[in-house]
């Protein structure tokens, strides 16, 4: 018994050292359509640097890819030569990017940049080559996605099961609820 504690034990510092780790990031989702374009998915974004880690989603039903950060904040797209300023750097009010942007790919190839210029949010994009300079107008909602609540109720049952556990050890000692204690 004392074994399946110890391990039990071992299993909830587990899970709250990885439950801490993940709250470092936190999840936005956004929405967004304007010249054509629409998209929708989720940003993982670091609570710390405020950067972009990764993102999930679509745009006109392709799937999109984060571009990794350079130490240059610069991206030249093989074979087209085109390039972008980005930082990946996302704000919690306010205008969500500053001019830099948010770069990543989607479909074949594709290179889009959200950024702005003062409030008006734009989408850059390698191809069709017209939208790449300044690039289209759009609208853009960013909600942050609550903790789902299926985690507390497994961190519910996980203390249940430890209280129980430590009921049934004092039951097969003797100490049962209700009787009194053996002289």
């Amino acid at each position: 018994m004392k074994r399946l504690k110890l391990a039990a034990l071992f299993f909830g510092l587990f899970l709250g050292a990885t439950g801490s780790a993940r709250a470092a990031t936190l999840d936005y989702a956004f929405k967004f359509s304007g010249g054509g374009f629409s998209g929708s998915g989720d940003l993982f974004v670091n609570s710390a640097t405020n950067v972009v880690q990764n993102l999930s989603g679509t745009i006109n039903g392709s799937t999109l890819q984060l571009i990794a950060a350079n130490s240059s904040d610069l991206y030249t797209q093989s074979g087209t030569g085109l390039q972008w300023l980005y930082n990946d750097l996302f704000h919690k009010s306010g205008t969500p990017f500053d001019n830099y942007g948010l770069l990543f790919s989607f479909g074949s190839s594709v290179v889009g940049n959200i950024y702005s210029i003062g409030s008006q949010l734009y989408l850059s994009v390698s191809n069709p080559f017209a939208d790449y300079n300044p690039g289209v107008q759009i609208s853009m909602t960013i909600s942050q996605t609550p903790l789902p609540p299926g985690v507390l109720l497994f961190l519910t049952a996980i203390a249940g099961l430890w209280f129980l556990l430590g009921r049934k050890k004092a039951s097969e000692n003797g100490f049962a609820v209700g009787r009194p204690r053996p002289s």
